[in-house]
């Protein structure tokens, strides 16, 4: 296991799992903000940052982490929550 620090990237996990989340969220924009959260952690990477490994894993990882806290209850409440203030306040209720 690497102990520097890069592996997974800690950008490509967190834009990951909010990408999820925001699309699901609103799902009429789930494209256009799965392929910004894909560029966000790409950019780690051509910044010199990260390698591929590194991004690969940092979306696995964020994948992985989406799907657990959705078991949550105390998750969904709180996701329910801020998906009806966000879309109330794009206009989409």
């Amino acid at each position: 296991m690497s102990k520097s620090g890069s592996y997974p990237s800690g950008h490509a996990t967190v834009g990951t799992l909010m990408g999820i989340e925001l699309a699901n969220m609103l799902p009429e924009k789930r494209a256009a903000i799965m392929a910004r959260a894909w560029e966000f952690s790409h950019n780690r990477e051509v910044g010199g940052i990260h390698y591929a490994s590194d991004i690969e894993m940092g979306r696995i990882s964020g994948t992985a982490i989406a799907q657990a806290i959705s078991t949550h209850a105390d998750f969904r409440q709180e996701f329910e929550a801020a998906k009806a203030e966000l879309r109330g306040a794009l206009g989409l209720n």
